[in-house]
């Protein structure tokens, strides 16, 4: 466990695909669900499950939706507080993610 500013952060919130997402959507903020899809199935991965990791993700308040459009297109972004927070710590704790310039977006 890792304190950042004020708040201890474990880091089996975020593991596997969970992480990969949120570092996704850190770095495309305001990436769509079509584009996530079309990225993890580029990976080889599996999209059956990605609404369920993304409802996670996002009652847990590390993203949230910022557009709901038509047909059910969500674009997401990361939280300012708990979102920021564990980019942050997975910053701190992976030399690789300092260098990586992630476009966050003021909300």
């Amino acid at each position: 466990m890792l304190m950042t500013t004020g708040v201890v952060m474990n880091d089996k919130l975020l593991t596997g695909v969970r992480k990969i997402l949120f570092l996704t959507i850190a770095n495309n903020p305001r990436i769509t669900q079509t584009q996530l899809c079309a990225l993890s199935c580029s990976r080889g991965g599996d999209v059956h499950r990605l609404n369920h990791h993304l409802m996670g993700l996002e009652s847990e308040g590390f993203i949230r939706v910022t557009h709901r459009g038509k047909r059910g297109q969500f674009r997401y972004t990361i939280t300012k507080s708990k979102g920021k927070q564990m980019l942050k710590y997975l910053q701190q704790s992976n030399p690789l993610l300092r260098i990586q310039n992630f476009g966050i977006q003021k909300e």
